[in-house]
């Protein structure tokens, strides 16, 4: 979520960046428009794997609550994901430092 944070400001720096080099220079004006756009699709697919992650533990924990038969009510369904399956965000990471 800090990802997003830096993004949005990054997206109102850049702004106003455009609107300076507006004037100055149409190609500067194209590389930054660009640049922002790359940020928001980067902001777009972060919080795309943040809910598919929470989606994949709710689904998790439901089917956890199922195998054991208490219902996701109970004081015990919450936190049941399995400590040692990695989430979505774990195997992104893993991925990029390959």
């Amino acid at each position: 979520m800090e990802l997003v944070v830096i993004g949005c400001i990054l997206l109102v720096a850049l702004s106003s960046v455009r609107f300076v080099f507006g004037f100055a220079s149409r190609i500067v004006s194209f590389f930054v428009r660009t640049f922002i756009r790359l940020v928001f699709i980067l902001i777009f697919i972060v919080g795309a794997i943040w809910a598919y992650d929470y989606y994949k533990v709710y689904q998790n924990r439901v089917r956890i609550d199922a195998e054991s038969g208490q219902s996701m009510n109970s004081s015990n369904s919450g936190g049941n994901r399995d400590p040692q399956s990695p989430t979505v965000i774990d195997q992104v990471i893993e991925i990029i430092k390959k």
